[in-house]
């Protein structure tokens, strides 16, 4: 999903780019219209991940509130409390890069340089005529 939207995004701005220079309108709002519901999804899908890991990194305190005389339910939250704590809670993408907020940055910084250079690649193309 992250690479489809990436390389939509990147062409549908691209697109974008060209009808601003070029004045046709249409291309822009069709350009537009493509990308915005891909960056609309891989926004989502982040903040939900991130917000996800924030809320289980708080289970671990959560978890001590509850009160028992139970000595083997004790000893599991205490377990579970120190696999919560000591564990590296993340989603990622099949272990290539983790799904946070971080990830929105590195996707808006990669469109901007895709951009930058097809930018300066179509500008050199139509200068060689």
């Amino acid at each position: 999903m992250f690479g489809v939207s990436f390389v939509t995004v990147v062409v549908c701005f691209f697109y974008i780019s060209a009808s601003l220079q070029g004045g046709d309108w249409r291309y822009l709002l069709l350009s537009f219209s493509l990308a915005a519901p891909l960056m609309i999804d891989v926004f989502y899908v982040c903040n939900v991940c991130y917000k996800t890991v924030e809320t289980a990194k708080l289970s671990g305190e959560l978890i001590h509130k509850i009160v028992t005389d139970d000595r083997d339910l004790t000893d599991e939250i205490e377990m579970f409390s120190l696999q919560v704590a000591n564990g590296d809670i993340e989603f990622s993408a099949a272990q290539f890069f983790p799904i946070d907020h971080t990830l929105l940055f590195s996707i808006i910084g990669g469109v901007t340089t895709y951009i930058i250079i097809l930018i300066q690649l179509s500008a050199s193309f139509m200068f060689e005529d």
